[in-house]
């Protein structure tokens, strides 16, 4: 980095140009639990990546 260049504003840059390019994720969603055991993890992640695709996280 050149002198008197904060590194951390590069590495808000790198982050803000991959974020750039994900789908943005809604604020909230609506969840019909009629079928879902909300307490079985493994179901609700399956279910989330039914309902929106693969998790970033995962």
């Amino acid at each position: 980095a050149s002198a008197g260049t904060d590194p951390s504003e590069a590495t808000v840059a790198v982050l803000d140009a991959q974020l750039a390019g994900l789908a943005p994720w809604p604020d909230a969603i609506e969840v019909d639990t009629t079928e879902l055991d909300v307490r079985d993890a493994a179901a609700v992640r399956d279910w989330a990546e039914r309902e929106l695709g693969p998790l970033p996280w995962a």
